[in-house]
């Protein structure tokens, strides 16, 4: 905070089927988690939320290793979105 850096605070894509079976409290919780943080330090946190299922990136099974995990190419798509949501954010600042 004293030296004015942001945290972007990232909840990755999930496969949207997993997403619909993941325990709705675990996943409050993490959210819960990250909201503290984020509150508790305005100016400097920000959260990027990629798991909601309605996603385009949270529909395709071609980018996933598995229901958690983004393979290659799954990861080269969501790194282009990360920094382009990123840059996007930095640019309202």
């Amino acid at each position: 905070e004293r030296e004015n850096v942001t945290v972007y605070l990232v909840y990755a894509p999930i496969y949207c089927q997993l997403k619909e079976r993941i325990d709705s409290i675990s996943s409050r919780t993490l959210m819960k988690k990250y909201w503290d943080i984020a509150d508790k330090y305005k100016n400097n946190v920000s959260i990027l939320d990629y798991s909601n299922p309605s996603l385009l990136i949270c529909k395709d099974t071609l980018l996933f290793k598995d229901a958690n995990h983004l393979n290659q190419k799954g990861a080269k798509e969501f790194s282009k979105i990360l920094a382009s949501d990123i840059y996007r954010l930095r640019k309202q600042k």
